[in-house]
């Protein structure tokens, strides 16, 4: 094409068309493009592909969310079958400690937002007994590693869910148990008083 023709183009389409003219104009670039990209009659095999493609990520991401959802319920049976004495209010804050994006969790920091640190207050004195000794034995070195895989298989990284989880006295106490300011016997003696209290 002569620039002198490609400057009569555009002025036709910038200055005179209509926009029906232009609809027309459009799907005549749109089929040539599908010509250039090796298409034939408006059927371009790149952008057949590439709205497979898509097509295919949307049924992906809707898989993955029907196991996620499935994961959470799971989880969810699987702590009201071992511990039925736990309240609804402490599944959920279980619940959000193991699987953060489940959707009661979400509904309840919706509910009630408060500071993660202030999340573990409601979590059953045992449990929270045992997520601090996993936690200053991993800090400290003293944790069996197939423990460790298993932990992070589980949960993924565990260790930052159940800082976040841990009430503001229980993070004191293990910092300070951690970097030697206190030692084992200290350590033992307030986390019984705050566990009993």
């Amino acid at each position: 094409m002569q620039r002198e023709e490609l400057y009569q183009v555009i002025d036709a389409i910038l200055n005179h068309a209509s926009l029906a003219e232009l609809e027309v104009i459009e799907k005549a670039i749109e089929r040539r493009r599908g010509a250039d990209d090796g298409g034939l009659f408006g059927f371009a095999p790149g952008r057949l592909a590439e709205e497979m493609a898509t097509g295919m990520n949307e049924q992906l991401a809707g898989s993955r969310e029907m196991i996620r959802k499935t994961v959470v319920e799971f989880v969810e049976k699987m702590i009201r079958s071992e511990a039925p004495e736990l309240t609804e209010r402490q599944i959920e804050e279980l619940m959000a400690a193991w699987m953060p994006h489940s959707s009661s969790s979400s509904q309840r920091e919706k509910a009630s937002p408060r500071k993660s640190a202030d999340k573990g207050n409601s979590i059953p004195s045992q449990m929270l007994e045992t997520m601090v000794r996993q936690f200053v034995d991993y800090s400290l070195g003293l944790m069996d590693s197939r423990q460790v895989r298993s932990l992070e298989k589980e949960m993924g990284q565990w260790q930052k869910r159940y800082w976040e989880h841990f009430p503001s006295d229980i993070q004191e106490l293990i910092a300070l148990f951690i970097k030697g300011a206190i030692d084992q016997e200290e350590f033992e003696r307030s986390l019984a008083e705050y566990l009993g209290g």
